[in-house]
């Protein structure tokens, strides 16, 4: 019974539920919203390619949807787009799309709000990640940004790191996804092959691909070609579908002093696994109330699709994985078995709010048996052994209910409303 009053709690809270995936509601501010607040929606210049293509592709689906809201934001690049602005005082962004902060960031964040009773928002837009694979010949498990550099740029020099990772430069054919003007090896070039300097501890400089790597024009081709053999490593971009057997899947870290994180070949994000992009959207807690609508949407349904759709991986995406599975299994007659007791008007709320539960928590059947008369409702959910472990009425108990069955009622325990909250004995 506790099980079940449980249960009925979460389900009257399905709104709250769905949050968990979503930015806060953030309360605005009522005198910076009524000037307007910061309705800038940024995000930094280097962005400005065709491989973020997909942030103005986001924006235009926003203006299709929402032609009122978007009228009221100004989106775009910006020279100073960063946390340190976003935190500006005076004159600060309503929303930042950038890569997660450092820890210098987010310490800025925190002097700067850490007195105020709003805080910034923030929650991962979308992840992009390049995965790195071996020919079963090689018995590899995992490789290190030091190590894959190694293998990568064309000057030779000395093995950089410890044991467990591939030794031989000249014998292990090096595969890419992708053109010269690829994201792949923009990526690689960005973060891996960077030449660092004593003096500011990166420069501008980038060491050279070797000239043998051989190029594919799909992440297909690379797999089937690693998957032949012959000491081959293989980069991809990871998407849906791709079938990565007969292939090892290898474990990355930036430093020795990290963990090693292994990809998860599925269409997930995640966080701890640095080889690729994560976007973060950071929302100003004196947003206005449009800047809001855009990360609502952004994070959910509407955004992700068009994220899903130029091959990144929204934590939307799994959300949907999952609801589909408990729906799936919803109605295929599995679950946990409620029975409700109720009037006509109750059963097909009942029956919905049950769906949306699924869709966000868990798995349940629930069995409506509709009464003409809320005493009996109440005296099948009192019982001493109930028939139904759940009641729904469209007020309070009648007083010939009460009545009847008031003693009862009142032993289940009452909420400040006078309504039964579970917490008088089962």
């Amino acid at each position: 019974m506790k099980h079940v009053r449980k249960l009925c709690h979460s389900m009257s809270r399905i709104a709250l539920l769905f949050t968990a995936l979503a930015l806060p509601v953030v309360g605005l501010n009522p005198d910076l919203a009524k000037a307007g607040g910061p309705n800038r929606v940024v995000w930094p210049y280097h962005f400005n390619n065709q491989h973020y293509a997909f942030l103005a592709e986001l924006v235009r689906a926003f203006e299709a949807k929402y032609p009122v809201e978007a009228k009221e934001l100004r989106f775009g690049s910006d020279d100073d787009a960063s946390v340190g602005r976003f935190a500006d005082k005076d004159n600060p962004f309503g929303v930042l799309i950038d890569y997660p902060e450092t820890k210098h960031g987010e310490h800025r964040l925190f002097m700067r709000f850490h007195k105020d009773p709003q805080k910034p928002a923030q929650q991962i837009l979308a992840q992009r990640r390049l995965i790195v694979v071996a020919s079963r010949d090689l018995y590899l498990e995992r490789i290190s940004q030091p190590g894959l550099r190694w293998l990568l740029r064309e000057s030779d020099a000395n093995w950089p790191e410890t044991t467990g990772e591939v030794k031989q430069r000249s014998s292990t054919k090096i595969l890419l996804e992708g053109d010269e003007k690829s994201w792949t090896t923009d990526y690689l070039k960005a973060f891996i092959l960077r030449e660092k300097s004593d003096r500011d501890g990166v420069s501008g400089r980038f060491y050279e691909l070797r000239k043998d790597i051989k190029r594919l024009d799909s992440a297909e081709k690379v797999l089937a070609e690693v998957r032949r053999g012959l000491k081959s490593i293989g980069i991809v971009v990871y998407k849906p579908g791709l079938d990565f057997s007969g292939v090892d899947v290898l474990a990355t870290r930036q430093h020795w002093k990290h963990d090693w994180v292994k990809p998860n070949v599925g269409a997930v994000v995640q966080p701890d696994y640095r080889f690729g992009e994560i976007f973060v959207l950071y929302q100003h807690p004196s947003a206005t109330t449009e800047a809001n609508i855009f990360c609502q949407w952004a994070i959910r349904e509407g955004g992700s699709s068009v994220l899903e759709n130029n091959g990144l991986q929204t934590p939307f995406q799994l959300y949907k994985q999952d609801s589909d599975a408990r729906l799936i299994t919803m109605k295929a007659g599995k679950g946990l078995r409620l029975s409700v007791t109720g009037d006509d008007a109750g059963e097909k709320v009942t029956g919905d709010l049950a769906t949306d539960f699924v869709r966000v928590k868990d798995v349940v059947q629930l069995r409506y048996g509709a009464v003409d008369s809320d005493v009996i409702a109440v005296g099948q959910f009192i019982a001493d052994n109930p028939r139904r472990e759940l009641l729904v009425l469209g007020d309070r108990p009648s007083e010939k209910a009460m009545e009847v069955h008031g003693k009862k009622w009142d032993s289940l325990g009452r909420d400040e409303d006078g309504q039964p909250d579970g917490t008088g004995p089962a």
